[in-house]
């Protein structure tokens, strides 16, 4: 099962705390991966945010005006030496049915 899983700061202390000592090899993953993700968390992706927005007012500026193109001030940020992803949101409308009409009938 692929997903985001959000916990808050003591279940992620209790986290640690409990995986600190452990001997299992995937535990030591999980509690590696746990300490990048709060060092990055104390990194500033505001810069980031900003650069991905403007980007995609350039691509179309009518469709972000129109919130066809979004950037959440919260978007996760994916970073390295050279860059990062940003999240960002798309609207699709949603499949609508034809309105169906009715025959108009002539009376002679």
């Amino acid at each position: 099962m692929n997903g985001y899983y959000y916990l808050n700061q003591n279940q992620v202390s209790s986290l640690l705390s409990i995986l600190k000592n452990t001997r299992n090899q995937e535990e030591k993953q999980l509690l590696e991966s746990l300490v990048y993700q709060l060092q990055n968390a104390q990194v500033d992706n505001t810069k980031y945010r900003t650069t991905a927005f403007e980007k995609l007012t350039k691509i179309d500026s009518t469709a972000v005006k129109n919130e066809e193109l979004m950037v959440d001030e919260d978007a996760l940020v994916s970073s390295s030496k050279t860059g990062a992803y940003v999240q960002c949101w798309v609207w699709v409308e949603s499949d609508v049915k034809p309105k169906r009409t009715r025959k108009k009938t002539v009376k002679l």
